[in-house]
């Protein structure tokens, strides 16, 4: 499992949740 790209995923994902 690559830590990188699931890193990369949870921020985007946090990212597009804090959006107003």
């Amino acid at each position: 499992m690559k830590k990188g790209e699931d890193l990369k995923a949870f921020v985007l994902l946090v990212s597009t949740s804090w959006q107003p």
